[in-house]
């Protein structure tokens, strides 16, 4: 924190620091620190420091703003599958599911992982269409080549039902 006080504008101090106050729980502070700090560094020329700032406004501050942010960066950059990935859960939280899909779509078009069923389950699941939430899971890894990734996408499928508190489901998916 001396540190930031003499030098504001340093982004790699910034981030460390930003990572250590998240880190040690203490996300509220964290948040204070980047929107101090978004006043001294450039933020479009410091990605990795704007990520940390919108994910952690994402969490617990101004949607709004994010969205807005997240959406003037994919006309600078439409290629950028995690911001699109981020849009699409900010468009999701806000109940804007319309719009999540596009978000989500694009994110599958960039490139088709867990990540990006992960997105369209959520989707699915938040359209209060279960069914079709696991059969995304389950389509992914049926494609699977390799019992590795067929066992990690699985893991996954678990995760993602144990975190919507369907245990049975969750662990039928592992047996």
């Amino acid at each position: 924190r001396r540190a930031l006080e003499i030098r504001p504008t340093d982004p790699p101090a910034t981030i460390d620091l930003l990572g250590a106050l998240v880190a040690a729980g203490m996300r509220d502070q964290a948040l204070s620190a980047a929107r101090s700090s978004s006043k001294f560094i450039q933020v479009q020329a410091n990605p990795e420091f704007l990520e940390l700032w919108l994910s952690l406004e994402q969490e617990l501050g101004d949607r709004d703003m994010v969205r807005d942010r997240r959406e003037r960066i994919t006309i600078a950059d439409p290629r950028n599958r995690a911001n699109w990935g981020a849009l699409a859960d900010n468009y999701m939280r806000g109940g804007d599911f319309d719009k999540a899909r596009t978000a989500i779509d694009k994110v599958r078009e960039l490139g088709e992982d867990l990540y990006s069923v992960n997105l369209d389950a959520n989707w699915h699941w938040g359209k209060k269409d279960p069914a079709k939430a696991r059969q995304a899971f389950e389509d992914f890894i049926a494609k699977q080549q390799n019992n590795d990734d067929k066992f990690a996408s699985s893991v996954r499928f678990a995760q993602f039902l144990f975190g919507r508190d369907d245990q049975p489901g969750a662990l039928a998916v592992l047996e």
